[in-house]
């Protein structure tokens, strides 16, 4: 049968996301969707998902939440905190990268999340309605995920039926997966033609470092104003924008765009942060350093290629496991512990 999460406190900023919403730019409709598609990923296959399934995004304070029906698998990868009381009373710590069985009455609690992004993936995803082929939230139209908003204490959070009857076992990676957040790799344009060669080498050569003004639109970096050509060329005729440009306004602080960017836009495009490391944005908070490092086409390429071969091994890796001081009584007594039956005399 399905089960359910009721939220006892919505922590803050805590969204649905699946893998976006695309098809639609061109309605003035952001994609929206994970902001890291490689954590969502490895969320997901901790709990038997495909990678697209629908996930809790989760980037300041995580939510407390209690099983009010049901059972079901649940897996967070990240940096944070987390523990799980049982129904009995029984406390244990909640591990990233690392899947585990809650039943009805226990509550899991999520704390701070000290590494900017985390997902939370429950065995065959949250069931809420698909707005335009996505159940991804899009807050600022109040539409997609739980009721087009971010979690509040006494939402219900549901699961479709299980995706089948043999239930898996808890999985375990061998270890997380780590995105180097010191160089963000680069391609110039499409508006690189409105800034001297000295902002440039400005844009590569400075360690920046993030803004406390980000949100899933984007995230501001901060650093040496990059001059333009001229005043004028501070401003552009609106044209498409899209996840990874970098816009520079008058005040010449790099705007990196993320999943909710708007689709169009007025200030000149310095860069775009290609595919491979637009993933890394996610896990950028307030005070992150990094260098920006312009590659071509190429090189963009390998990159991403490099980018799916990681993931690949990583999900090589993942092994069945026994979690430490719980005994998974009901799994215990579904299987056929005897075969036969013995005379006694």
């Amino acid at each position: 049968m399905s089960a359910s999460l009721q939220v006892i406190d919505g922590g803050m900023g805590n969204v649905l996301q699946d893998i976006g919403r695309f098809g639609r730019r061109a309605q003035g409709m952001p994609i929206s969707g994970f902001l890291d598609p490689v954590y969502a990923h490895c969320a997901n296959a901790l709990v038997g998902n495909s990678p697209g399934v629908v996930c809790l995004e989760m980037r300041v304070l995580g939510p407390t939440m209690c099983v009010t029906a049901g059972t079901m698998l649940v897996a967070v990868v990240g940096d944070m905190d987390g523990k799980v009381v049982r129904a009995n009373g029984q406390q244990q710590p909640l591990h990233s990268w690392e899947s585990l069985w809650l039943f009805e009455g226990d509550t899991i609690k999520l704390g701070v999340i000290a590494g900017g992004c985390t997902y939370l993936a429950v065995q065959g995803g949250f069931e809420v309605p698909s707005v335009m082929d996505s159940q991804s939230t899009y807050a600022r139209l109040g539409l997609g995920g739980f009721q087009g908003r971010a979690l509040m204490a006494a939402d219900v959070l549901t699961t479709p039926q299980p995706l089948s009857e043999q239930r898996p076992g808890p999985l375990k990676a061998r270890g997380p997966f780590v995105h180097s957040t010191d160089v963000v790799r680069i391609m110039l344009g499409p508006q690189d033609d409105y800034f001297p060669a000295t902002a440039i080498s400005q844009l590569t050569q400075t360690v920046w470092t993030t803004a406390p003004e980000q949100d899933r639109m984007g995230v501001r970096f901060l650093g040496p104003a990059l001059q333009h050509l001229t005043p004028q060329h501070a401003d552009i005729v609106s044209d498409g924008a899209t996840p990874g440009v970098i816009q520079v306004p008058a005040s010449g602080q790099p705007i990196v765009l993320l999943a909710d960017c708007q689709t169009v836009g007025g200030y000149p495009k310095i860069g775009t942060v290609i595919a491979a490391d637009l993933p890394k944005m996610a896990h950028m908070p307030a005070g992150t350093s990094c260098q920006f490092a312009v590659v071509d086409a190429a090189q963009a390429r390998r990159a991403l290629h490099d980018l799916d071969t990681r993931v690949t091994e990583w999900l090589a890796g993942l092994m069945a496991y026994a979690p430490v001081g719980f005994l998974d009584e009901r799994a215990l007594y579904s299987e056929n512990l005897v075969s036969g039956v013995l005379r006694g005399d």
